[in-house]
């Protein structure tokens, strides 16, 4: 229904809802990209003055800062998962590495 509604009558309920008291969440999904998430959430965060927090799949503003809570949710790339799990593979086998170091050396 609201991808039917106009934006002038939904900014009319957000309008009223906020001079009710209402606290507002903005939530992008199925943003295709991270570079497309990270010019969504920049650009909310220069409307707010909040910083941005960098999550997995995500970018949040920081809530302290922001008037609103936005959070955006984006995809990785096949390469960007690629990356993603090459650190990871990495991270693990540097404390594989050092779980060696300290047996050899308990021995």
């Amino acid at each position: 229904m609201k991808n039917n509604m106009p934006i002038d009558q939904q900014l009319e309920i957000i309008r009223e809802a906020l001079v009710m008291g209402a606290d507002v969440t903005l939530n992008f999904h199925g943003i295709k990209s991270r570079e497309q998430g990270f010019k969504i959430i920049n650009e909310m965060s220069s409307l707010t003055g909040a910083a941005v927090k960098d999550g997995s799949t995500t970018f949040q503003l920081d809530y302290f800062e922001s008037p609103f809570n936005c959070t955006v949710f984006y995809k990785l790339s096949i390469e960007e998962q690629k990356e993603k799990l090459l650190q990871e593979l990495n991270r693990m086998n540097a404390e594989l590495a050092k779980g060696d170091e300290a047996i050899e050396k308990a021995n």
